[in-house]
Protein backbone atom coordinates (compact mmCIF):
# COMPACT_ATOMS: atom_id res chain seq x y z
CA UNK A 1 0.00 0.00 0.00
CA UNK A 2 1.43 3.52 -0.81
CA UNK A 3 1.08 5.14 1.97
CA UNK A 4 1.76 9.12 -0.04
CA UNK A 5 -2.01 8.92 -0.75
CA UNK A 6 -3.84 7.70 1.72
CA UNK A 7 -4.37 11.64 3.48
CA UNK A 8 -6.34 12.24 0.73
CA UNK A 9 -9.14 9.54 2.29
CA UNK A 10 -9.87 11.49 5.89
CA UNK A 11 -11.84 14.15 6.01
CA UNK A 12 -10.58 17.96 7.30
CA UNK A 13 -11.84 17.07 11.05
CA UNK A 14 -10.73 13.80 10.88
CA UNK A 15 -7.05 14.76 9.25
CA UNK A 16 -6.98 17.65 12.28
CA UNK A 17 -6.93 14.84 14.29
CA UNK A 18 -4.94 12.45 12.87
CA UNK A 19 -2.26 14.90 11.73
CA UNK A 20 1.06 15.35 13.53
CA UNK A 21 1.58 18.34 15.66
CA UNK A 22 5.38 18.03 15.53
CA UNK A 23 5.51 17.79 11.47
CA UNK A 24 1.96 18.65 10.35
CA UNK A 25 1.43 17.17 6.87
CA UNK A 26 -0.38 20.11 4.37
CA UNK A 27 -2.87 18.59 1.93
CA UNK A 28 -3.25 21.68 -0.18
CA UNK A 29 -2.63 20.43 -3.74
CA UNK A 30 -0.82 21.27 -6.74
CA UNK A 31 -3.48 23.67 -8.25
CA UNK A 32 -3.98 25.04 -4.91
CA UNK A 33 -0.76 26.30 -5.44
CA UNK A 34 -0.78 27.77 -8.57
CA UNK A 35 -4.16 29.89 -7.82
CA UNK A 36 -2.23 30.66 -4.43
CA UNK A 37 0.54 32.54 -6.40
CA UNK A 38 -1.50 33.77 -9.16
CA UNK A 39 -3.85 35.40 -6.79
CA UNK A 40 -0.85 37.21 -5.15
CA UNK A 41 0.45 38.58 -8.32
CA UNK A 42 2.90 35.65 -9.00
CA UNK A 43 3.71 33.54 -12.69
CA UNK A 44 4.85 30.07 -12.33
CA UNK A 45 7.68 29.73 -14.13
CA UNK A 46 8.92 26.47 -13.87
CA UNK A 47 7.42 23.08 -12.58
CA UNK A 48 8.48 20.06 -11.63
CA UNK A 49 6.90 17.35 -10.21
CA UNK A 50 6.73 13.66 -8.85
CA UNK A 51 3.58 11.61 -9.13
CA UNK A 52 2.45 8.91 -7.06
CA UNK A 53 1.11 5.58 -8.41
CA UNK A 54 -2.32 5.67 -10.19
CA UNK A 55 -3.63 2.32 -8.77
CA UNK A 56 -2.90 2.83 -5.34
CA UNK A 57 -4.74 6.15 -6.17
CA UNK A 58 -8.06 4.16 -7.63
CA UNK A 59 -7.43 1.97 -4.84
CA UNK A 60 -8.18 5.19 -2.13
CA UNK A 61 -11.60 6.12 -1.02
CA UNK A 62 -11.51 9.72 -1.11
CA UNK A 63 -12.30 12.38 1.39
CA UNK A 64 -15.04 14.76 -0.30
CA UNK A 65 -12.86 17.54 -0.09
CA UNK A 66 -10.91 15.82 -3.10
CA UNK A 67 -13.19 14.72 -5.09
CA UNK A 68 -13.44 17.91 -7.04
CA UNK A 69 -9.63 17.48 -7.80
CA UNK A 70 -8.09 15.93 -11.30
CA UNK A 71 -6.81 12.36 -11.10
CA UNK A 72 -3.42 14.52 -12.23
CA UNK A 73 -3.90 16.71 -9.49
CA UNK A 74 -4.18 14.04 -7.13
CA UNK A 75 -1.04 12.31 -8.32
CA UNK A 76 1.22 14.73 -7.38
CA UNK A 77 3.16 13.93 -4.46
CA UNK A 78 5.98 16.52 -4.58
CA UNK A 79 6.67 19.30 -6.44
CA UNK A 80 9.06 22.24 -6.71
CA UNK A 81 7.16 25.43 -8.52
CA UNK A 82 9.31 28.53 -9.63
CA UNK A 83 7.36 32.07 -9.99
CA UNK A 84 8.12 35.32 -10.66
CA UNK A 85 6.23 38.45 -9.99
CA UNK A 86 4.01 39.25 -12.61
CA UNK A 87 4.85 42.33 -14.84
CA UNK A 88 2.61 45.16 -14.32
CA UNK A 89 1.26 46.97 -18.12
Amino acid sequence: MDHRVQFLRFSDWLWRWLNNPIIPLNRLRVSDYRRAFSGSGFLVVDETSQCGDPTELARTPLAGQFRGYSIEDLLIIHTWLVATPQRLN
